[in-house]
C-alpha cells in the first residue's frame, strides 16, 4: 500500500500531467489542419462505388491564386480574355490521384489533405481514394476498390476542373 500511495500515484499523475502538455502542444495543429479539412478546402466527397461507406473519393478542386490580378481584373471590369483563359486554365488542370497508405489496414483519405493543399495551390485537382481496410476485405479486393477510384476519375474528373488525359 505504502508502495501505491507514494510511487506509482505520483508517477501515474506525472505521465498524464505529460500527456495533457504533449495534447496540448499538439492542438494548433490539428486546429489548422481540421480549419482547412473541413471549412476552408474546395473539397468534395462522393462515393465510386456502393458495397461500403469507405467507397468514396475527396476531390480537391485546383486554386485560383494569380497574385491579386484577377480581383483587381475583376474590380476593373476590362480584360475579359484573362478571366476566360483563368477559366479555361481551371477546367484543363493536371490530375493527381494519391492513394493514402497504412499497410492496408488504417489508411484513410483525410490523411492526404495536408498533401491536396500543395498540390492545389499549384493548380492541380488532386483526388484521395478511400479504400475498404482489412480484415473487413482482403488485398484483391481493396485493389478493385482503387482500380473502381481511378475510373471514376477517369470518367467523371472533367466536371470538377481536371483534365482527365493528364
Amino acid at each position: 500500500m505504502f508502495r501505491f500511495i507514494f510511487i506509482t500515484l505520483p508517477l501515474l499523475f506525472f505521465n498524464l500531467v505529460r500527456l495533457f502538455l504533449f495534447v496540448l502542444c499538439l492542438f494548433p495543429g490539428f486546429i489548422r489542419f481540421g480549419w482547412y479539412y473541413f471549412i476552408a478546402s474546395d473539397r468534395v466527397s462522393l462515393p465510386y462505388d456502393s458495397k461500403s461507406v469507405r467507397q468514396r473519393v475527396d476531390v480537391y478542386r485546383a486554386c485560383t491564386h494569380n497574385n491579386g490580378r484577377q480581383q483587381q481584373e475583376q474590380l476593373d471590369g476590362s480584360d475579359s480574355n484573362f478571366n476566360m483563359l483563368v477559366e479555361e486554365l481551371l477546367n484543363n488542370s493536371p490530375v493527381v490521384i494519391f492513394c493514402t497508405g497504412g499497410a492496408w489496414m488504417i489508411g484513410y483519405k483525410m490523411w492526404g489533405a495536408l498533401l491536396a493543399r500543395a498540390l492545389t495551390a499549384a493548380g492541380m485537382v488532386v483526388v484521395i481514394p478511400d479504400m475498404r481496410n482489412y480484415p473487413l476485405v482482403d488485398i484483391p479486393e481493396m485493389v478493385d476498390d482503387i482500380d473502381l477510384a481511378i475510373g471514376w476519375t477517369k470518367t467523371n474528373i472533367a466536371q470538377y476542373g481536371g483534365d482527365p488525359e493528364n
